[in-house]
């Protein structure tokens, strides 16, 4: 009789506790209360308010836009200095930095020929395949290659630095417009055209060389070469010309 029901006994090997079922008393209309933690009720209480912006973050947001700026502007000044964009003022880049093309009038001949023009070549004799041009009366221009002439010539998108890096070498057989800091510069003489072989397996080359005339003395400052004889006497005779028709001249063949 003392003996309780199979249905409402403990389960076995349980503490006090284990098994016992908390009922709670609940109020029409509410919900059941439930314990918060600490970091939950941060939470819930911050949830509605706005996100205030941080000085970090907006530091990070100016310098996100930063690089995009710096870009912007490095494209526009690319832009402005590129041929067919758009200069400072507005205009087309081309008309405010394009340098003015060479007179067509003042070029009188051109042509193919090899070239020691530095003292480099010069001293190691070395021949470079060049393209000449009479322009002005007095004045030689050396050309790396036919396209650097047309691209000097005709491209009037060029710059005076970029048209003038174009020009390999220039002559100035005038002694008043040619380059001297002293006045030192006398004349020029031109050698005559000879035949030479450089190498035995080489053909040979039809040559001559430019001298400049200072008051110490003469030097080598030129010398033309070519396997046509006619390219290197067409070369030869226009030089020779020169020499006889610029002021000062001091002889036959000099200037």
């Amino acid at each position: 009789a003392d003996r309780l029901p199979t249905a409402n006994r403990p389960p076995v090997g349980g503490g006090g506790n284990v098994g016992v079922q908390h009922h709670h008393h609940q109020t029409p209309g509410h919900q059941p209360l439930e314990a918060l933690s600490p970091a939950r009720s941060f939470q819930q209480h911050h949830q509605h308010q706005p996100p205030a912006s941080s000085p970090a973050r907006s530091s990070d947001a100016l310098s996100d836009r930063a690089p995009s700026t710096r870009s912007s502007a490095a494209t526009s000044s690319s832009a402005a200095d590129a041929p067919g964009g758009r200069g400072k003022d507005g205009k087309n880049g081309n008309k405010s930095k394009g340098s003015p093309l060479p007179d067509p009038e003042q070029i009188f001949a051109n042509g193919p020929i090899l070239a020691r023009t530095s003292l480099r070549s010069l001293v190691m004799r070395r021949w470079n395949a060049c393209h000449w041009c009479h322009y002005t009366p007095y004045s030689l221009l050396i050309f790396r290659s036919r396209d650097h002439l047309d691209d000097w010539r005709h491209n009037p998108y060029h710059g005076a630095r970029q048209r003038d890096y174009l020009v390999k070498a220039r002559i100035d057989f005038d002694t008043e417009t040619c380059d001297q800091t002293d006045r030192r510069v006398l004349g020029h003489r031109v050698g005559e055209v000879k035949r030479k072989r450089y190498a035995k397996d080489e053909p040979e080359l039809y040559q001559f060389k430019v001298e400049r005339w200072t008051t110490v003395g003469g030097s080598t400052i030129a010398a033309f070469a070519s396997r046509d004889e006619g390219d290197a006497q067409i070369l030869h005779d226009i030089i020779h010309c020169i020499l006889e028709t610029c002021p000062q001249r001091l002889g036959r063949g000099e200037c």
